[in-house]
């Protein structure tokens, strides 16, 4: 092409017909190289996302194992006779997961403590659980534990049980139990009657 034919229609439309699909070809190739950019990514989240789960399943375990252990003891301490072991049965549910409690017998029976059993059982289940979720907390909270009349359903005879429950934890964990309580075996340390 000569310097005199540049301005010859049909060289511009050809010239101008190669520039639009050099610019065409070059927003294409940006597309291309974003969607592969996109879809690395989808793999990177779908890795991470798994590498979260099996992360969460982990943490899952061992803090059900702890409780689970915390729980039993304190039901052994108060409860020798039955010798029941605390259970918590996860389930997937709506894709997420549920746990329910169990309480199995020395003979391998499951009851839920919340139908097969006295209301006593289940303020111990209940105090466990306040107290190994405190103990499991990062970063640890104030070493209290509040409790307004913790142990109300609880009969007579296991009474000082509890009291002996409450002053091996309150030692052993170095905590401090506050309580609003109307059974005066529970009365430990400094005692505030009004």
């Amino acid at each position: 092409m000569s310097s005199s034919d540049w301005y010859k229609p049909e060289l511009l439309s050809q010239l101008s017909r190669k520039r639009d699909k050099e610019i065409v070809d070059a927003m294409l190739a940006a597309e291309v190289k974003k969607y592969e950019d996109l879809q690395f990514t989808k793999a990177d989240l779908a890795t991470v996302a798994e590498a979260t789960k099996a992360l969460a399943l982990q943490c899952q375990m061992q803090a059900k194992a702890t409780l689970e252990q915390f729980v039993t003891r304190c039901l052994a301490d108060i409860f020798p006779e039955n010798r029941y072991r605390f259970k918590l049965v996860y389930e997937r549910k709506r894709d997420q997961s549920e746990v329910r409690f169990v309480l199995v017998d020395a003979e391998g029976n499951e009851y839920d403590p919340l139908n097969a059993n006295g209301g006593g059982v289940v303020d111990i289940i209940a105090f466990a659980l306040r107290l190994a979720t405190i103990v499991l907390s990062k970063p640890k909270p104030a070493q209290v534990l509040i409790l307004d009349e913790p142990f109300r359903f609880l009969s007579a005879d296991h009474r000082g049980r509890v009291a002996a429950l409450l002053d091996s934890l309150a030692s052993e964990l170095g905590f401090q139990f506050i309580m609003v309580t109307h059974i005066p075996e529970l009365a430990r340390g400094n005692v505030v009657e009004l």
